[in-house]
């Protein structure tokens, strides 16, 4: 299997609209208990596009043929303690699974930051993700802080 993984243009978010689609869905499957809308995917396709264009983000992605089978996407951001380099999404095709792909796709990103003189990445993993959290600890990633949160609906 020969997988490449390049960074992204906006025409391959318009050419791979459907693959991309569906890997935001797997990662959001894997984070999130609840259901999320068919416009959220939507709207985040159309960010990809436009922060693609402005440079304010780095969106690869592993390509097998030509098929999109895994993207990862991560942008700086300004914190109390520096810049940082924030791995915002990362999804690999269910079938893809255990391949390199996702290793590859943060080496991708971790070579980014440093092209940016950026030296911490951070990003946040939901609590049940255990097969993420178990990824980011084998590739020395520790936990830093907790986000804690609280369902307050009532209606």
């Amino acid at each position: 299997m020969l997988v490449l993984i390049r960074e992204l243009t906006a025409e391959d978010v318009n050419i791979h609209y459907g693959e991309l689609h569906y890997l935001m869905e797997i990662g959001a499957q894997a984070s999130f208990s609840q259901d999320i809308s068919f416009d959220f995917y939507d709207k985040k396709l159309n960010d990809m596009s436009k922060y693609i264009k402005d440079g304010s983000a780095f969106i690869a992605a592993a390509f097998n043929d030509s098929v999109i089978v895994g993207y990862l996407w991560a942008y700086p951001i300004q914190s109390p303690t520096g810049r940082k380099f924030h791995i915002a999404y990362v999804a690999v095709h269910h079938a893809f699974k255990g391949s390199g792909i996702g290793s590859a796709l943060v080496d991708a990103a971790e070579q980014e930051a440093r092209r940016r003189c950026i030296s911490e990445i951070e990003l946040s993993v939901s609590f049940s993700n255990k097969q993420a959290i178990s990824f980011y600890s084998k590739h020395n990633y520790v936990t830093d802080r907790l986000i804690l949160a609280k369902d307050i609906r009532n209606c």
